[in-house]
């Protein structure tokens, strides 16, 4: 899981530090595991595991982007399109345009086959919330995605990554096929798809984390 991917001195003046992954490490993590032979996977592809116990291939690992920020267009989708690799990138999408976030035009630049941009809400609002607000949150972003025939399949990532019960049980009623959280965990399987884990990269190599 990865947010910002820009240079330390743009972090350090946006107070990103936290969230940030240097360019430049973030190409070595990615040439990293393309040297390894590493398969970056589609969410079908999980999908297809989880419904029809297709294989998985040995060594795969999903990439995922949350909040849709620029930099993401700016200097994360270069690298992934030189190596080939997939992404997932989670967008709320009353953000989009502002600001620091991606365009909706620059999202239509990247190759569907490649990168599925997916539901984050449409504010970034916490999932621990009413009902009414939960419902408003994940049925705007999601129309306003299925207006320009993107979040196919409908993928889902909980803000902050709080989680909740209702929320859970909306995206089923809509039919939403996974989620995702924050909680630490490189292992995914079936009976938590609505709250599947990631591991959140840093600036350091990737064999620190397993790999």
């Amino acid at each position: 899981m990865y947010h910002h991917i820009q240079d330390k001195v743009s972090a350090q003046e946006k107070n990103q530090l936290a969230l940030t992954v240097e360019i430049e490490t973030f190409r070595s993590q990615m040439e990293y595991l393309k040297a390894r032979g590493y398969k970056t996977l589609g969410m079908e592809e999980l999908m297809a595991f989880f419904d029809r116990e297709v294989p998985v291939p040995k060594g795969s690992v999903l990439l995922t982007f949350d909040d849709g920020y620029d930099d993401f267009y700016k200097n994360a989708l270069p690298v992934l399109n030189e190596l080939g690799l997939k992404a997932t990138v989670f967008v709320s999408t009353g953000l989009l345009g502002n600001p620091g976030y991606l365009s909706w035009e620059e999202i239509s630049q990247a190759t569907p086959s490649a990168y599925l941009f997916a539901n984050h809400t449409w504010s970034h609002k916490n999932m621990q919330t009413t009902k009414e607000k939960i419902e408003f949150e994940i049925s705007t972003a999601d129309t306003q995605l299925a207006e320009r025939a993107l979040n196919s399949p409908k993928i889902f990532a909980y803000p902050y990554g709080l989680v909740s019960d209702y929320a859970k049980k909306y995206l089923e009623e809509l039919e939403y096929k996974l989620a995702f959280g924050t909680r630490l965990g490189s292992t995914l399987c079936k009976k938590q798809r609505f709250e599947l884990p990631r591991v959140r990269v840093g600036n350091t190599e990737l064999s620190n984390y397993g790999f």
